[in-house]
């Protein structure tokens, strides 16, 4: 079976884009996947993510899910742009959605929520796309965040919206997944003020072959000291092969 994917950024405000594609406040993936158009993340405005939709070559009648990592108003925002024309598409939410926090995002209307219980497979959407565990944090006066592991022919990409938790938290959920020992890793998302210590890195680093940076990274030349060549800053508008 083909497992190639593709990863198109769609919204970021890192400051690299391509020609044709608009900077904006928030994230958004475009992933392709076995057929599927997936979008992980709405970042926080409309019009952007219609623009670079129309610049991905993708249609809004084309997509056939939405995930979002967790309730904030720079992962959720684009939501009001897509649902006119699209308006039974399913949109993947962890239980602890509705908890009140800071900066909540864009209601989601029962009708399209698929509430994720425990982290698993999306077997019915795609083979080989996960969801894990939502983890707490207590940033923003608390929030719970999930993000996806999505596996392709090369790597095994863990996609992380702003990664409040802590990557640790999502990076031990691969037993729990059924995903075995890492190897092949591909690390991409907003990592805020996340950081490694010395043994973590360097244990992080001999299974994970890049890390690419978004969104809210606070510091982008530490990952890149700790892992060289490996780490980049991304890009948007750029598609990334898995």
């Amino acid at each position: 079976m083909n497992n190639e994917v593709e990863l198109t950024i769609l919204i970021d405000d890192t400051g690299n884009s391509e020609e044709g594609f608009e900077e904006s406040f928030g994230l958004c993936v475009l992933i392709k996947k076995a057929g599927k158009n997936i979008l992980f993340d709405l970042g926080s405005e409309v019009n952007p993510l219609l623009n670079n939709l129309i610049s991905a070559g993708v249609s809004i009648n084309q997509l056939d899910a939405i995930i979002l990592s967790h309730n904030h108003f720079d992962h959720t925002g684009g939501l009001p742009g897509i649902l006119p024309s699209n308006n039974d598409i399913p949109i993947y939410v962890h239980k602890y959605w509705d908890k009140k926090v800071k900066s909540m995002g864009t209601e989601i209307p029962m009708e399209n929520r698929v509430v994720i219980e425990k982290g698993r497979e999306l077997t019915e959407l795609c083979p080989g796309i996960f969801i894990t565990d939502a983890g707490f944090s207590e940033d923003y006066g608390g929030i719970y965040e999930q993000a996806c592991f999505i596996q392709g022919e090369k790597d095994l990409t863990l996609l992380c919206g702003c990664c409040h938790p802590g990557l640790n938290f999502f990076l031990e959920q691969t037993a729990k997944l059924g995903l075995g020992q890492l190897q092949n890793l591909h690390i991409m998302g907003g990592f805020h003020d996340f950081t490694f210590n010395e043994n973590e890195s360097k244990n992080l680093a001999s299974c994970t072959n890049r890390i690419t940076a978004f969104h809210c990274t606070k510091d982008f030349e530490s990952y890149k000291m700790l892992f060289g060549k490996k780490f980049s800053k991304g890009i948007l508008g750029k598609s990334l092969h898995t």
